[in-house]
């Protein structure tokens, strides 16, 4: 089942608050367990939501590197369906985003005290 239908079906039965459900693009695959599964050609699929104004996309975790490259969009990588319905219903659904920069930021500051300590010598 995809994880875009079984999270419709829950803001059906009400289990999801539906105002918050509909700000958001979701992909994904479910397993029986409820484990959520990558799906190929995450990019362009999240890049045409962004197209669309759908700036806030639940993707599966084996699939966060790839849709993080659409930049205008945010990305909320699940690896089941109840971390999907935890992103939905949050309060502050910011703190679930994937963010490469802090990672990016400091591999950056290790290299340039590198090189700064490479200059001074």
């Amino acid at each position: 089942m995809h994880l875009a239908i079984a999270s419709a079906l829950l803001g059906a039965t009400m289990d999801i608050d539906q105002k918050k459900l509909i700000e958001f693009g979701i992909f994904g695959e479910l397993t029986l367990d409820g484990a959520v599964v990558g799906v190929p050609g995450i990019l362009p699929l999240v890049m045409g939501l962004e197209e669309e104004g759908i700036k806030k996309v639940i993707v599966p975790w084996e699939n966060r590197k790839e849709a993080f490259l659409a930049r205008g969009c945010k990305i909320y990588p699940v690896k089941n369906l109840q971390e999907a319905v935890k992103v939905i219903e949050s309060e502050d659904e910011d703190k679930y985003l994937y963010n490469e920069l802090s990672t990016i930021l400091i591999i950056a500051k290790s290299l340039v005290g590198s090189v700064t300590t490479t200059s001074a010598l």
